[in-house]
């Protein structure tokens, strides 16, 4: 059951990824700007979240997620940039 559950997160892990990754194919620069921040904060959670004993989806979801709300409590861009940030990670954890 645990290496299933690792496969699964590596899967996902995988998927986001190369989502992330593509964005440079993004004709839209806001759009670039935001997968590429949240690039940033996702290499960071792929550790934290592997580091665990029971890694999951929804661990690194969590993660994910306590790691952008402390970076915009602490004044990382604005609330319509935000909102944007979070939309798309809602779009590659539910995918």
């Amino acid at each position: 059951m645990h290496a299933d559950a690792i496969f699964a997160v590596e899967q996902k892990i995988e998927t986001i990824e190369e989502q992330l990754l593509n964005a440079v194919n993004l004709v839209n620069d806001d759009e670039l700007f935001f997968a590429s921040y949240l690039h940033g904060h996702f290499d960071l959670v792929i550790v934290q979240t592997m580091a665990q004993p029971e890694p999951s989806v929804l661990l690194m979801d969590t993660i994910m997620l306590q790691s952008l709300g402390k970076a915009f409590a602490n004044g990382e861009l604005t609330p319509d940039e935000q909102k944007s940030v979070y939309t798309l990670w809602q779009t590659l954890i539910a995918e």
